[in-house]
């Protein structure tokens, strides 16, 4: 038996109040200097009120999609799902970016709303705005600091914290299956004939003249076994019963509260389809997903030996795990891992949940 090692401490370092006021102050720089390019190529009001508010729109976009705008860039700070390393998302995103825009009509109070971070007393240094979509502004800098000077910090490889899949053993050979092969490769060789004796060395005797006889009949010999029919016995020996699918001990938790029971392999994404070649019954979980973050077949999971296995498709926005102590990491594309009760998958802006089926 195999012991996992405890995971190192968890933790995401926030970004300082210095920093996020600094990055507000960068981006709201270059909305200026757009805005002054063109009111002084046009000189229209009108025009110049439109382009900027479409350049606050893209950031908007920008920051909820890849959690960045060119200030949080330059400072190497993102926005991201408090305590994850996953993007808020648009939709998501969207009532804290109102309520930040609302306080500019206090003049001052975008810098009062994000001096309010420091008054969180979990230390992520949510602001209030933050705390309507639960989002969290990280140091990534930090993160790489600490990564390069061998500190603890985020689990990189989720292997050493996970049980690798396992395959199951294989199947006993079939009585059936051993006496169609015995009997197939009795028929296939052919036994050897005793070596002759040498003859002796007899006197010469006087010729007599032999009496003819008629000939003698070739006795039959046994007919091999046809090939047809060594594989009609074949098939119908080897062919296995039919076995009703286990009842499925885990499944999975949609935000939205629906229980999907895993009972069999299968595939997991928006709009998901089974590739060809694959089995007809495989199971197809459709996840709700407006922002479309997701891919069409984001991933594919299954059973293997009593416990679940999950594997990223190498879907455009990637997955995410959290373990069930609270810490989280990236999913390699294409390599198949362990999930247990507890722990949660995040697709792109959406996130799975691993129950048992008695949840």
């Amino acid at each position: 038996m195999t012991t996992v090692p405890p995971p190192p401490a968890a933790g995401y370092p926030p970004a300082g109040m210095g920093k996020r006021m600094l990055a507000y102050v960068i981006d709201l720089a270059i909305v200026l200097v757009v805005a002054a390019a063109v009111f002084a190529l046009t000189r229209s009001v009108v025009l110049t009120a439109v382009v900027a508010f479409e350049v606050v729109v893209a950031f908007v976009i920008w920051e909820g999609h890849a959690g960045a705008t060119p200030g949080l860039l330059a400072l190497g700070i993102r926005t991201v799902r408090a305590g994850t390393p996953v993007t808020v998302g648009v939709i998501r995103l969207l009532p804290r970016q109102l309520m930040f825009g609302a306080s500019h009509l206090l003049g001052l109070g975008q810098f009062l709303l994000l001096g309010t971070a420091a008054g969180d007393m979990r230390g992520r240094q949510q602001a209030w705005h933050d705390l309507i979509s639960d989002a969290q502004v990280i140091d990534v800098r930090a993160i790489r600091r600490a990564e390069s000077s061998g500190a603890p910090g985020r689990v990189a490889d989720l292997s050493a914290y996970i049980p690798p899949v396992t395959a199951a053993a294989p199947a006993a050979a079939s009585p059936a299956v051993g006496d169609v092969m015995s009997r197939r490769a009795a028929a296939q060789q052919t036994p050897l004939a005793p070596p002759a004796a040498p003859a002796a060395v007899a006197q010469p005797i006087p010729q007599a003249t032999p009496e003819p006889t008629p000939p003698r009949a070739p006795s039959p010999q046994p007919e091999a076994p046809s090939a047809s029919a060594d594989r009609g016995v074949e098939a119908a020996t080897v062919a296995p019963p039919l076995v009703q699918p286990a009842a499925a001990l885990l499944a999975f938790r949609l935000e939205d509260g629906q229980i999907v029971p895993i009972d069999r392999a299968g595939y997991i994404g928006r709009s998901p389809r089974a590739p060809e070649g694959a089995p007809r019954d495989s199971l197809l979980v459709t996840v709700p997903d407006p922002d479309r973050s997701m891919s069409r077949t984001h991933a594919r999971f299954g059973v293997s030996a009593g416990t679940l296995w999950f594997e990223d498709l190498g879907s455009g926005n990637g997955s995410m795990l959290r373990l069930a102590d609270g810490r989280s990491g990236p999913l390699t594309p294409h390599q198949r891992i362990t999930v247990q009760p507890g722990m949660r998958i995040f697709l792109g802006d959406r996130t799975v949940e691993v129950v048992t089926n008695a949840d």
